[in-house]
């Protein structure tokens, strides 16, 4: 799911090679568009949601990199720490 997130985002990309931070803090001119009925949304409202949508990629971008730590830094202890150092440190056999 996150892998086709992160593909969608680079088609759909001006400039697939900034990151979203550092896209989202330069100054966004949007070009005016025709929404429901004609009307045009303002362009302060159509800015105020190009930022948020950088900001949310930002956010899965970094989510995305602390479960891959995490994932690592797990399977690291377990093939790195015996099994006994585990049962001493947490209560076995209880709850029973």
């Amino acid at each position: 799911m996150i892998i086709a997130l992160s593909l969608l985002v680079r088609l759909f990309s001006r400039d697939p090679g900034r990151s979203a931070f550092a896209s989202a803090s330069l100054p966004i001119r949007p070009r005016p568009r025709r929404g429901i009925a004609g009307l045009a949304p303002t362009t302060e409202a159509t800015a105020q949601l190009l930022a948020a949508a950088r900001f949310t990629l930002g956010d899965i971008t970094m989510l995305r990199r602390e479960l891959l730590t995490g994932f690592l830094v797990a399977g690291f202890l377990t093939v790195h720490v015996p099994a006994l150092w585990w049962s001493h440190l947490f209560f076995s056999g209880h709850g029973h």
